[in-house]
Parts: C-alpha cells; structure tokens; sequence
C-alpha cells in the first residue's frame, strides 16, 4: 500500500514493479498489465473509475503507445487503432452505440481528413460488442463486407484467423 492509498499487487524488484501486476488506485481506478521500472509498458487493461473510459492496449514508458482499443463512456463508442503518447495516431476504427463503422486517420488524438463509413452492425450485434468488450479482458471483432456476422473470441484465434482476412475488415484486435 502506498500513502496514497493505492494498492499494488505483482511482480517487483527492489520494491519497483517490474513484470505483471495490478495496481489499484485509491479513486478506484485500476490498472493491470506490464510494468517495467514503475511505469505502465508492455500489454495491460486501464479502468478509469472517474470517467468509465476503459483502455484495453500497449503501453510504452507508461503512455498509451502502440495498437490498443478504447471504450469512451461519455461518448459511447469504441476506438481501436494505433496510439502514440496517449493520443489516437495513425489509422483507427471506430464504432458507435448505434453500430455505425468508420474508419479514418488521426493526428495527435483528432481526426485527420474524413471519416470513411463502411457498414452498421444490428442492434443485437451491437450490444454483444460493447458487453464483451466492457466486461473482458480481449476480444476481436471481424466484420465481413458480405455476411451480417460477427465474431467474438479469445486473442488467439484473432491471430490465427488473421492470416486469411482479405476479404474481412479487421475491426477490433
């Protein structure tokens, strides 16, 4: 326990955190991924308690840096792409409550051009989406131009499949 209330449970060297853990802060935020030198790396889960926004990604030097998805609660949608020094950077998908797919280029955390839309999901599919990702740890998401599917697995089967998407839109890793 630290005295400022949070708690860290995992792996440490000298009492710095090194290699997995989970830390839970006192404002009920919790953080549970790689740490290298006190600070966030690698692969981890972030919950913020303030907002309800959850970051499911990589982590460079603790900042969002990498590929990684977030769920922004006040904006009821889910961003999944890459990330540099916790903004959006590069190219990014993103979906919204109402099911309705983008894709587009994003420069120091905004949208950089255009939005190109590529198809909305049913309702039913669309709340499968969102509880999977608000409730796990991974997931993946294909949607396919030609079926009114979609797929919800573990992390390795996305990587197994991804090999034979060409003619899928990878959504969410």
């Amino acid at each position: 326990m630290y005295p400022s209330g949070d708690l860290y449970y995992g792996q440490h060297r000298n009492f710095v955190k090194e290699g997995w853990g989970k830390i839970c802060y006192y404002n009920g935020s919790h953080y549970e991924g790689g740490w290298s030198n006190n600070a966030k790396n690698k692969r981890g889960r972030m919950f913020d308690n303030t907002c309800g926004d959850i970051y499911n990604g990589e982590y460079l030097d603790g900042k969002i840096c990498g590929r990684g998805r977030m769920f922004y609660a006040a904006l009821k949608e889910i961003y999944d792409g890459d990330w540099a020094s916790d903004r959006r950077q590069g190219e990014g998908y993103l979906i919204n409550r109402k099911g309705e797919i983008c894709t587009g280029d994003f420069r120091a955390g905004h949208m950089e051009g255009k939005l190109t839309y590529l198809r909305t999901l049913e309702k039913q599919e669309v709340d499968k989406l969102f509880k999977q990702f608000i409730e796990s740890n991974d997931i993946f998401i294909y949607v396919t131009r030609g079926k009114h599917s979609l797929e919800l697995g573990p992390q390795s089967k996305a990587v197994q499949s991804a090999k034979s998407f060409k003619n899928a839109v990878k959504i969410l890793q």
